[in-house]
């Protein structure tokens, strides 16, 4: 056998491994340098947030709108009252000019953006018309404390007094929006009105101030026609908001806009009554953008550093296969940490000279330091040349593509296309194969004849083990180590470390031991021996033994024909009135285990040979089984039956003696079919829905006092939400018929882990866990709306997958420690296993409840349905759905979600839904 050692030094296939391996992990302090932009980038928007709070944020400006307040009556409880309320008048013409001055101001290292402008409007309205209004029952209309209101986000930008005019006279302003929730903030102008003034009266309206902001300036187009001119000698704009400029010019020296909005452009009317309308969603203007700055450009750049780690790696690799130099992994190592510290130099410079400057210095560094360090390894003026010609010509292309912003993509792309393009070309006449001493002597022989395997066998606690890399590479197997998640894949098959199964094909297989990450302190994937060897015979469609005597591997030149049991009498599959038996008799005792891991139930012969065609139909006869797979190794025979959920149990029993093996199969008692159809009431009462109300009772520090849930629009929290809605629904599925269990009934805490097992232990037909979503950011909150229902399948989307860590969260919440987020792709491997007979129908469910759902006050967030790996469905074995009934932190779905009509409306359409899922 050759030396571990010296396979590596002459192996293509293992050093190219070795390599890629080292990429992978060269992505944590990639990582890392983006997360160092990202705290100086996040220190320096905190300095801007300090001198925008003392010269005045981002400004919107909203009006002039006239506010008249009127008395009309109302009933309540069959009771007449009289109620206050004001009515809203907009204007017919708004014509505005703005006037902006940018100034740049420092702190340290850091600058902002701020601006002064001088603001002038003008406009008219028409004598406010409450015919137009149809308000019923007015009793007055209190024309004497009439007012104007003008919306200004921040208030302490104002920087002179407000000079405004009304129908020809001065009139003084107030601060403060008097009431009206019209807009937050702003200042009132009060101007009575008389009673008797003609419909077609014309009040002709002016204002002039001076706003400090920061960032952007921004208007809403009240009026019937609004015209905006604004004007700055800031070069770089950028326009936003519900609408664009009809006419710009940006130059050198500065730019000017204009728009132009009717009111048929805007989604609100000229006048109402009431807070009915959100004007802010029409708002538009500008912002005061820096040019990309070095904090962008510097991500930018970390973005290509894996690509730079792996071009100058395959580089490496090159001058290795077509030298015969040997390079150690340990100095690929040290290059790419070179590669890397050229991040952590452009950021710490480009803070204290210009971006292109620091870019000049840092890839000199880097290039001189690595072309040194190549010259030290190889020896030779030509390659070490190559190789810093390389870092010149990539640090060249970066450089470019972080210059170009709008083709930075496309230089990109052609860029790489011939990177690819050149390495093709020079190892095009490379000889991979003579380095592969071991594979080609290996690959012959498998083919050709039996083969003996002189492996490396190492023990653990009586047992054996094979590292199972080293038997894939002569097995001349496929395979991908992904270290990270402790995942290898040969060829069909999938192996988990720490775990006791493995998958081959359609096929799971149990272990004797779990798969070992180390032995004797070396690390690798250590497979049990013999119980591992019957996934590569899957794999091979050949025998191959293990001869413990000898530490060999023998593969077989061919699969034989296994030799069938002339005295096994027969196999029957007899149905019961409680479930099924399926009875296999032998021609003598063999030793027989059983391992139940649901919905697989498997039973493995030890010693026996079978004729799998005799299990070939069976299940298509059956009402609880699924498949059954039949499986011969050299060693046994193994029989996986793939229960149905209505499987309650699945239990071994030996008659004569060990001779006749039967497998009770018992079904659900509430799937037992009665003599004759009951009624569609009382077979939905035999029917357990388990709800499940997200969250419950209050975090405390240490861990232990539950969890809220997310806390959302005017502090609503997410358990109050699920706890209320589950209430609700559990009483209008018992008025259906149903069988209804809740996971918690109150506000009291609840390990996230024992709501699938509670729903289990129950023997639940179907199990649905109520959420609320949440996101965070003022401005995120704004948009973000819908419901979603979601099932356990690996996340279909990022936003999805982020969603699912949220609520994972909650389990770091209960214990005060730090909890899982994720499913890793090791227990995904079991799960697709376990959750192979519940996919479909939980995706059925989910189709019914976007059905049901769609059409109602919250609107549908994409297609309504997704998938992710939502930990609280775990363990659920039968129908499972997690529902985030819509966003909590927005005003309308929170709004909706907390009122009583809002939640009877949710809970009678998740009823509607799950009456027609049993249909």
């Amino acid at each position: 056998m050759e030396k571990p050692a010296n396979f590596l030094k002459n192996s293509v296939t293992s050093k190219a491994i070795v390599v890629g391996v080292l990429i992978l992990l060269m992505l944590i302090p990639v990582s890392m340098v983006k997360s160092l932009i990202q705290e100086r980038e996040s220190a320096s928007k905190k300095v801007e947030r300090e001198i925008s709070s003392k010269w005045g944020y981002q400004q919107t400006l909203a009006g002039p709108v006239i506010c008249v307040p009127y008395t009309h009556k109302v009933t309540v409880n069959n009771t007449e009252q009289e109620r206050q309320d004001i009515a809203y008048f907009l204007p017919d013409e708004l014509n505005i000019e703005s006037n902006m001055q940018p100034e740049i101001r420092y702190r340290s290292i850091y600058k902002v953006v701020v601006y002064q402008s001088e603001i002038k409007a003008k406009g008219t309205f028409k004598h406010p018309d409450f015919n137009k209004l149809g308000i019923n029952n007015i009793s007055s209309i209190d024309w004497e404390n009439a007012f104007v209101i003008l919306g200004i986000s921040d208030l302490r930008g104002i920087r002179s007094n407000i000079a405004f005019n009304w129908d020809n006279a001065p009139k003084e302003s107030m601060s403060g929006v008097n009431g009206s929730r019209l807009t937050e903030s702003g200042i009132t102008v009060k101007i009575p009105l008389a009673t008797d003034e003609a419909e077609d009266k014309i009040y002709a309206f002016d204002f002039a101030l001076t706003l400090n902001g920061s960032y952007g300036l921004f208007f809403i187009p009240v009026g019937k026609t609004t015209n905006v001119t604004m004007n700055s000698p800031w070069s770089t704009p950028s326009f936003d908001g519900a609408f664009l400029p009809d006419q710009r010019n940006i130059a050198a020296n500065g730019f000017s806009a204009n728009w132009s909005v009717f009111n048929y452009n805007r989604n609100f009317p000229q006048m109402w009554a009431g807070n009915a309308h959100k004007i802010q969603s029409s708002e538009f203007g500008v912002n005061l953008l820096f040019p990309v700055d070095h904090y962008q450009k510097s991500m930018r750049s970390a973005k290509y550093a894996i690509m730079f780690i792996a071009l100058t790696f395959l580089v490496f690799f090159m001058i290795e296969l077509l030298s015969r130099k040997r390079i150690h992994p340990l100095q690929y190592l040290l290059t790419s940490i070179g590669l890397i510290l050229f991040y952590s130099l452009l950021l710490s410079l480009s803070e204290q000279m210009h971006f292109n400057l620091a870019y000049m210095i840092s890839a000199l560094a880097i290039i001189g330091l690595i072309t040194a360090y190549s010259h030290s390894i190889f020896k030779e003026a030509k390659q070490t040349m190559l190789m810093g010609g390389f870092l010149a010509t990539l640090y060249l292309f970066l450089f470019t593509v972080l210059q170009l912003e709008d083709f930075a993509l496309l230089f990109g792309s052609v860029g790489l296309f011939i990177a690819l393009a050149t390495v093709m070309f020079v190892s095009r006449k490379v000889d991979w194969y003579p380095t592969l001493v071991i594979m080609s002597i290996g690959v012959q022989a498998i083919f050709a004849q039996d083969i003996v395997l002189d492996l490396q066998i190492e023990q653990k606690d009586g047992m054996h083990f094979i590292d199972g890399i080293e038997l894939g590479q002569k097995l001349n197997m496929q395979m991908l180590w992904q270290s990270e998640a402790g995942i290898l894949r040969i060829d069909s098959s999938s192996w988990a470390l720490g775990s006791s199964w493995a998958n081959a094909k359609d096929t799971s297989f149990l272990l004797q031991s779990a798969v070992q990450k180390k032995i004797s302190n070396r690390p690798s994937f250590w497979l049990p021996l013999p119980s591992s060897l019957p996934v590569f015979e899957r794999i091979l469609n050949k025998p191959i033994e293990y001869d413990s005597a000898s530490a060999k591997i023998i593969v077989k030149d061919s699969l034989k024909e296994p030799e069938i049991l002339k005295d096994l009498h027969s196999v029957n599959l007899e149905a019961r009135n409680n479930g099924e038996i399926l009875e296999i008799k032998l021609g003598k005792a063999f030793v027989v285990e059983a391992f139940n891991s649901r919905p697989n139930y498997i039973l493995r012969i030890n010693g026996a040979s079978i004729d799998s065609s005799m299990f070939q139909d069976l299940a298509k006869n059956s009402t609880m089984l699924s498949r059954i797979i039949p499986i011969q190794d050299a060693q046994s025979a193994q029989l996986t039956l793939v229960l149905r959920d209505n499987c309650e149990s699945a239990e071994l029993l030996k008659r004569d003696d060990g001779k006749t093996l039967q497998i009770v199969l018992r079904r659900k008692a509430t799937a037992a079919k009665p003599a004759e159809p009951p009624p569609v009431a009382q077979n939905q009462k035999k029917r357990t829905i388990v709800i499940d109300p997200g969250h419950g009772g209050e975090w405390r520090k240490g861990g232990g006092g539950g969890d809220p849930g997310a806390v959302g629009h005017r502090g609503l929290k997410e358990k109050d939400i699920t706890l209320a809605v589950g209430l609700k629904l559990k009483k209008k599925l018992e008025a259906k018929g149903f069988t209804v269990k809740m996971t918690r009934e109150t506000d009291k805490p609840l390990d996230l882990q024992m709501r699938p097992k509670m729903a289990s232990d129950w023997g639940g037909d179907l199990f649905i866990s109520l959420h609320c979503n949440a996101v965070e950011g003022k401005e995120r909150q704004q948009r973000a709306e819908g419901f979603k229902f979601y099932i356990l399948r690996a996340g279909g989307s990022e936003e999805d997958k982020a969603i699912a860590r949220r609520e994972n969260q909650a389990i770091a919440m209960e214990s005060g420690k730090k909890g899982k987020t994720e499913i890793s792709p090791a227990e995904w491997i079991i799960l697709d296993n376990q959750l192979a007979l519940y996919a479909e129908r939980s995706a059925l469910l989910a189709g019914h409840l976007v059905e049901a759902y769609d059409g109602g006050p919250i609107k549908k967030m994409g297609t309504g349905a997704g998938q992710a790996g939502f930990m609280v469905l775990v363990g659920a074995y039968m129908p499972a759905v997690l529902a985030e009934l819509g966003f909590i932190t927005h005003p309308g779905d929170a709004e909706i979600m907390a009122s009583e009509k809002g939640q009877n409306e949710m809970a009678e359409r998740l009823t509607k839904a799950i009456a027609n899922f049993f249909k």
